[in-house]
């Protein structure tokens, strides 16, 4: 599959939005920015705000056209699913937030655009906004306990410099061997062997806690995947009343120019004449409006097809993890008793029964041991 070169697109990256010294940002100001980047984007694609297709991608936000988002469904490489787990358990809790919480400010930014013009149902305005309320505080939550639970593995780090020290020589021993470098890395190869048997002993005592971590990260990339969900409701409602609107123009537009057809088949009188224009106005003016709300129609499905795309990528990450790092463990945690304690690591250290099976089976613990499929 050819590459989709995003570059060419208007767009706006996070650190423009939330700036170098925040730590979090307001909807209002996230709002501000996306009507200013909608304005710039559609002048520049010379066309209506309405018919743009939105993408959130590597940290930035897009705005296409409806020939731009074919293209990128088209030619957009597919995602290399390692890379993406690497970051959803390993990459800067800051980056990983500042996603989800500009996904949320766009979800909200929706509905209010929605409710605002009454173009979704006030149903599903009711049925989105409470759940929206929820992923904001699934997000505050699980990030919070993610910062605590990595300041309890850092300190234990802190205090067992070993570990952090053979996993940098390690790191440098692969490194020496990617260059060529054998005759050093046949010297930290043996560095490596005397230090490992300490090692072990003593990474084995952090496991539990990364392993929390790694759950909460993945209640996180959960929490993503509702909110993509959350937006293609969000296009699927509005979708669905613009198709019965387009519908009652197609109607009356029927109506109207079978009327002006009765009027000049009989013929008409100088009030009739122009009764006609006005009614020649209207067809004119519905016929511009329904031709807009169609394209607005194909632009909703674009960026509807494009978040499905998302979602599809973001649960094959959560299966990921839960498959080949925690083992489907996520799903014998009482969640309610994690709220409680947050604080305490929610996987025990292995008892040395449990340590004779694991060494049957991988643990899954770090990626570097994720199957290949």
């Amino acid at each position: 599959m050819s590459e989709f070169h995003l570059e060419k697109i208007a767009g706006v990256s996070f650190a423009d939005i939330f700036g170098s010294d925040e730590v979090s940002i307001s909807f209002e100001k996230v709002e501000a920015f996306l009507d200013q980047m909608v304005v710039v984007a559609s002048e520049k694609a010379k066309t209506s705000p309405n018919q743009l297709v939105r993408l959130v991608h590597n940290g930035q936000v897009f705005w296409m056209t409806q020939q731009q988002a074919a293209e990128f469904l088209k030619k957009g490489s597919d995602p290399d699913i390692r890379k993406e787990v690497e970051q959803a358990l390993r990459g800067e809790l800051k980056s990983v937030r500042q996603e989800l919480e500009i996904l949320l400010a766009i979800a909200f930014y929706m509905l209010h655009q929605y409710k605002e013009n009454s173009a979704i149902p006030q149903e599903e305005i009711d049925r989105i906004e409470p759940s929206l309320r929820r992923r904001q505080k699934e997000i505050a939550e699980g990030v919070s306990s993610t910062t605590e639970s990595e300041a309890i593995l850092a300190e234990k780090r802190r205090r067992n410099p070993l570990i952090s020290h053979y996993e940098e020589k390690m790191g440098e021993f692969l490194n020496c061997k990617a260059r060529g470098d054998l005759v050093r890395a046949a010297a930290l190869a043996k560095e490596l062997a005397l230090e490992k048997k300490q090692y072990v002993l003593q990474s084995r005592s952090i496991e539990p806690d990364i392993r929390t971590i790694y759950y909460h990260r993945l209640n996180l990339q959960k929490t993503k995947k509702r909110l993509l969900s959350t937006q293609s409701d969000l296009c699927s409602s509005r979708q669905g009343l613009l198709k019965w609107e387009v519908n009652e123009l197609k109607n009356n537009l029927g109506m109207i120019r079978e009327e002006l057809d009765v009027a000049d088949r009989e013929g008409m009188d100088s009030a009739a004449s122009q009764i006609k224009r006005l009614r020649q106005y209207d067809t004119e003016t519905m016929e511009k409006n329904m031709m807009e709300k169609s394209m607005e129609l194909v632009a909703l499905q674009c960026e509807s097809d494009i978040l499905a795309r998302k979602e599809k990528e973001t649960e094959s990450v959560i299966a990921h993890i839960a498959e080949n790092v925690l083992h489907e463990q996520e799903l014998k945690i009482d969640i309610a008793e994690t709220t409680r304690q947050t604080n305490k690591p929610l996987f025990q250290t292995e008892t040395k029964h449990q340590s004779t099976i694991a060494k049957k089976k991988s643990s899954g613990m770090h990626i570097s041991k994720f199957k290949d499929h």
